[in-house]
């Protein structure tokens, strides 16, 4: 293997500066649009057996054997983690290792399995940059698109499913489009907090990935971890990386690290998701 550090831009997706755009509502949603207080470190893993390369992005320590939680990321459909790299550099500020690679075919889970176990054996690989980094306790899975199919069936059908505590679908594909390409997913099998969010744009509402989806999935959900469902306003299809960017940070934060101002986004009455005009349909479970 090879490291190759690398400069962070957005490709032909999600562009660098993308959140001077945003203009949240919420305070805290203000908050957790703002860069982090991680300096961010970048590298490049080519593969030697001809595999797609995995990118990394990560935060420097602050004091001595800091550990920090590990996002594994899953693309939507032709959509490589090259095309996104702002959003992971901004999850890396808050104080995470992330993990992308550069899969356009991610729906059925297999090939974030294998990144799964290449970021494990990073984190004991001598060479490796992220030696010694992740707490291996702490593991969340992130997904847009096909790739929220794909974050459900990683989390679901594999050998290491049972690594992940937390799970975050951006827009996930309707079950329709799943059982069509042979993605499959059954959020039912799931034992992962789970945050689910979409956009009310048409490209969502009526094609992607509809309203009635994402009830039916929520309602589906076993057992006693926490669970949310929220649908962005007037957000279409591909904006909705960057327009949940910031509570899907604060979920993380919430959920893999034990963060209790992120933890106000999401609970009880005064919940900031319940009340932010920008949002609807929110509907949570199992949160004090």
């Amino acid at each position: 293997m090879q490291y190759l550090n690398q400069s962070i831009t957005g490709d032909d997706g999600v562009a660098t500066g993308y959140a001077d755009k945003l203009s949240p509502s919420g305070n805290l949603e203000q908050y957790y649009t703002k860069t982090g207080p991680y300096k961010v470190a970048h590298y490049i893993q080519n593969n030697t057996d001809g595999s797609k390369a995995y990118r990394l992005y990560y935060p420097e320590r602050q004091s001595a054997n800091q550990t920090f939680p590990l996002i594994v990321v899953v693309n939507g459909t032709a959509t490589p983690a090259s095309t996104y790299t702002p959003i992971l550099e901004h999850l890396a500020s808050w104080g995470f290792v992330v993990i992308g690679n550069e899969d356009g075919w991610a729906g059925t889970g297999a090939s974030t399995a294998a990144m799964l176990d290449a970021a494990l054996q990073y984190n004991t690989t001598h060479e490796s940059p992220v030696r010694g980094l992740i707490n291996t306790n702490k593991i969340g899975i992130a997904g847009h698109s096909q790739g929220g199919a794909g974050a459900i069936n990683a989390a679901t059908k594999y050998s290491n499913s049972n690594k992940y505590s937390s799970l975050y679908t951006a827009s996930a594909v309707s079950r329709g489009t799943a059982n069509n390409n042979q993605w499959t997913y059954d959020v039912s099998r799931l034992n992962t907090a789970v945050f689910m969010m979409a956009g009310t744009g048409a490209s969502d509402s009526i094609a992607i990935s509809p309203l009635d989806d994402l009830k039916h999935n929520f309602d589906a959900l076993q057992g006693g971890k926490p669970g949310v469902i929220a649908r962005r306003k007037s957000v279409g299809h591909k904006d909705v990386l960057e327009y949940g960017d910031a509570y899907m940070t604060a979920w993380f934060l919430w959920t893999l690290a034990d963060d209790a101002k992120a933890k106000m986004v999401f609970a009880g009455a005064d919940a900031e998701l319940r009340h932010n005009s920008d949002w609807q349909d929110v509907q949570v479970r199992n949160i004090e």
